[in-house]
């Protein structure tokens, strides 16, 4: 069998039956402020599986100093409509980067624009000592560089030697 076939099978196991939690790398995270989000930090409840309500809930902190992943920050235009995930549509007004090139963005936030279908999705998280926490996460990677062993392949050439890796990131604290 196929990894990519065995990726899938544990996927259609694992997925219904798994809370969703939010992780943003601390390396290249990057800065949102919501010129017009809540002056004191607010928590609402949301489910922590959108399609599985028996999962049970979570509590979100909303403000205006939020955390994006880098990746996902230098995607974005100024002007752009985005979608920040449990919370609502964001316009982008202003881009900077800093001197050590972290990204720094600016925007307002409209709760009541629900047309989602042509925005990016973005996750994000309060940037509060308070409500997040660092973690280290562990990500493994294929042990097997090719689809399918054959009978004449290098064993040395075909396994992943470097299949682990870290990454310190800042996750909601209700993961504690």
């Amino acid at each position: 069998m196929e990894w990519d076939k065995i990726w899938s099978i544990n996927k259609s196991i694992l997925d219904p039956v798994t809370p969703r939690y939010t992780t943003i790398g601390k390396e290249n995270a990057a800065h949102l402020t919501i010129e017009n989000g809540p002056e004191a930090i607010e928590g609402r409840s949301v489910f922590l599986h959108a399609k599985k309500e028996d999962l049970g809930s979570k509590v979100v902190f909303y403000g205006r100093n939020i955390l994006l992943e880098g990746d996902d920050a230098k995607t974005m235009v100024e002007g752009e409509k985005i979608t920040l995930m449990q919370w609502g549509n964001c316009t982008i007004s202003k881009i900077t980067k800093d001197a050590e090139g972290k990204i720094h963005i600016t925007g307002k936030i409209d709760e009541a624009d629900k047309d989602f279908k042509k925005t990016k999705k973005v996750t994000w998280l309060l940037n509060d000592p308070n409500t997040i926490m660092e973690i280290e996460i562990k990500e493994y990677a294929h042990l097997i560089t090719k689809p399918k062993i054959e009978a004449d392949d290098d064993p040395a050439e075909v396994f992943n030697k470097n299949s682990q890796s870290t990454e310190i990131a800042y996750a909601e604290g209700c993961v504690r």
